[in-house]
């Protein structure tokens, strides 16, 4: 199943809803927390949630091209290989592998 498309953007009357028009009609998201004291909280969740998506895709490519070049280049050092397996897994858990 494909998630709503974006770009996506935070808004709502406090700034807690994630949408993905400027209508604000298309709600994705609507973070609360329990005790109203942490409404910054909140709204940093909705913040954080609109980046992460918004960036999503431009992150996977960075990450498969530097996969590529590390492995194209790799010169066997454990570093490298470290580096590389840390890509190969970041991969596979953003796209849900």
């Amino acid at each position: 199943m494909r998630h709503t498309p974006g770009p996506w953007s935070r808004s709502g009357t406090y700034g807690t809803g994630v949408f993905t028009d400027t209508k604000e009609t298309n709600v994705i998201a609507m973070c609360h927390i329990k005790n109203s004291n942490r409404f910054f909280e909140a709204k940093a969740n909705a913040a954080f949630i609109v980046t992460a998506c918004n960036n999503h895709r431009a992150l996977l490519e960075a990450c498969e091209m530097a996969l590529r070049v590390l492995l194209q280049t790799g010169n066997g050092e454990d570093y490298v290989d470290r580096t590389i397996n840390d890509l190969e897994a970041a991969l596979t858990a953003a796209k849900g592998e």
